[in-house]
């Protein structure tokens, strides 16, 4: 029932809204917390008031007859009700009463909804602070409107108890806030695995490996998901095949004769360009050692343009295993588009060469 008056009146949303952020912020989401949020216990307690939950309650049965002192006579085995639905609206108890006022009780502070004495309710303050929780979780998370704003569903009478309408639709929607919160603790979730997965896979050490070169600090490591310039390559295929490389997803016999059943050990999966004894097919290999004429007549104009534009990258190919080497081209920006081309080409090359 409460979320239907929310629901009809939202202008009261950011009063509520406001308390939890603040008490939240402060005390989190503790028993602490709930204590302090007196304008969500109010509110609760005016619906229960207004929406006249039930038209009578604390029922007994007189086990003998008793007489009060205004004369009233209750014989033996009578069923007697107080009646709450009166009491609740009633303007001598509660002015203006026909008036839902969801502050009504943070001003009294005073009133309790439960029975109390011999056979007070046990399970009362659970009961509050299961429904306080609920209704600051909804207002902290979520908008709520009816259709028609300020109209109640006309609830469903059982016996004396007046029930929630089942037929009643609500509008629902994240908030913005929680939408951003949300989709930040979802991104982080996802980058978080994808580094794991970086981390942990043979597949993409090219991606993970990477040195990138910054200008006036020289060689630092290459963040994964930082360092993203390969998806900046103008030209589609030569982007695709780049992508492809880093990725360990692409046509060289390092990856495919891993992919069929059973996987060749790596060690046999021999380069099917030079044939040479004991070459494995990977990307340093074929991008930089293969003595295949085709290509050699790939790499050559590459590797030329590549040292005239980065002049340091003569030195390292003398003193650097050609798999770092590799690495420090892929960390080169001013080299990102050249060498997207020439993947592209060695890959275009092994889609005519049978494996």
């Amino acid at each position: 029932m409460a979320l239907f008056y929310l629901a009809a009146y939202p202008q009261y949303m950011g009063h509520l809204r406001d308390e939890v952020d603040r008490v939240v912020r402060e005390h989190g989401w503790t028993k602490a917390a709930l204590d302090e949020m007196h304008k969500v216990d109010s509110f609760l307690r005016e619906v229960m008031r207004a929406s006249g939950m039930t038209t009578g309650t604390m029922s007994r049965k007189a086990v003998k007859d008793y007489t009060f002192s205004d004369g009233t006579f209750i014989p033996a085995g009578t069923y007697l009700m107080a009646p709450t639905g009166a009491i609740y609206t009633d303007d001598a108890v509660y002015p203006n009463a026909v008036e839902f006022n969801p502050w009504r009780f943070s001003d009294m502070r005073d009133q309790d909804d439960f029975g109390h004495g011999h056979h007070a309710c046990p399970g009362r303050f659970f009961a509050v602070s299961e429904m306080k929780t609920i209704l600051a979780h909804i207002v902290a998370t979520y908008d709520v409107k009816m259709e028609q704003e300020g109209v109640i569903p006309t609830p469903i009478m059982i016996g004396h108890i007046c029930a929630p309408s089942r037929k009643a639709e609500i509008l629902v929607a994240l908030t913005v806030d929680a939408v951003e919160t949300a989709l930040a603790a979802r991104g982080g979730a996802v980058e978080s695995a994808v580094r794991g997965n970086i981390l942990a896979s043979v597949r993409v050490s090219l991606l993970r490996d990477r040195k990138m070169y910054v200008p006036g600090r020289g060689v630092s490591a290459c963040p994964a998901l930082e360092y993203r310039e390969h998806l900046r390559v103008d030209d589609h295929a030569d982007r695709r095949a780049l992508t492809r490389l880093l990725c360990g997803d692409h046509p060289l016999a390092v990856e495919q004769l891993r992919q069929v059943s059973p996987p060749v050990p790596r060690d046999r999966r021999a380069c099917h360009f030079c044939l040479q004894t004991g070459s494995v097919e990977d990307e340093a290999h074929v991008l930089v050692d293969c003595l295949d004429a085709r290509l050699v007549a790939l790499r050559d104009p590459f590797f030329l343009d590549a040292c005239r534009a980065v002049p340091v990258l003569l030195h390292m190919r003398c003193i650097l295993s050609s798999s770092d080497w590799l690495l420090a081209v892929l960390g080169r920006r001013a080299l990102v588009a050249r060498t997207a081309r020439i993947v592209r080409k060695v890959f275009d090359l092994c889609a005519v060469v049978p494996l």
